[in-house]
């Protein structure tokens, strides 16, 4: 699947062929975790092809599936991937609600970094908005600097929190943080 994910000029059709495969094989698995991973390996990939609208029904499902498996761990991925491709397509509001329930459900599974990946969005689009964040701004940089550097979803939280700060115009900002 991960191969699949690289978007090689002239794979594409290769790659939603192989998503596709391994989707079908999750159906008939029953399994509904399978399931899951395979529709958010679809959304990802689609909307990372720029298909947005069936990568945003792709992520629908995967996060329908994760509900019904009751581990929302890795839902909070899907909400937060879709929000990623989604913040300059739909309405903020819409995207802003997929966020926080990424961020409230984390909090609720003890997931510290999936939270900080969370909450590094929800700054973004507050910042967006014009909100007053620099309370929750240090508030996270000091979660994200606590937080074990060989998470994988770590990244994605300071870039969000780079972009954040860069738009509030305090590039100076995400060097220091």
């Amino acid at each position: 699947l991960f191969r699949s994910m690289v978007p090689i000029p002239g794979r594409v059709r290769a790659a939603r062929k192989l998503i596709a495969k391994a989707h079908t094989i999750a159906l008939a698995s029953g399994s509904e975790y399978s399931i899951a991973v395979a529709a958010h390996f679809r959304g990802q990939m689609e909307l990372a092809f720029g298909n947005h609208q069936v990568g945003q029904t792709a992520m629908d499902e995967a996060i329908a599936r994760w509900r019904v498996t009751g581990d929302l761990s890795v839902a909070v991925i899907s909400w937060v991937m879709r929000a990623l491709y989604a913040r300059h397509r739909m309405p903020v509001s819409k995207v802003y609600a997929w966020v926080k329930e990424a961020e409230e459900t984390s909090f609720r599974q003890g997931n510290h970094v999936s939270r900080c990946l969370a909450s590094s969005m929800c700054l973004y689009l507050d910042q967006s908005r014009g909100e007053d964040i620099r309370a929750a701004l240090t508030e996270l940089v000091d979660a994200l600097n606590a937080t074990d550097n060989r998470a994988p979803d770590l990244p994605l939280a300071w870039a969000f929190l780079g972009a954040t700060l860069s738009r509030a115009g305090e590039s100076s900002g995400a060097v220091e943080a």
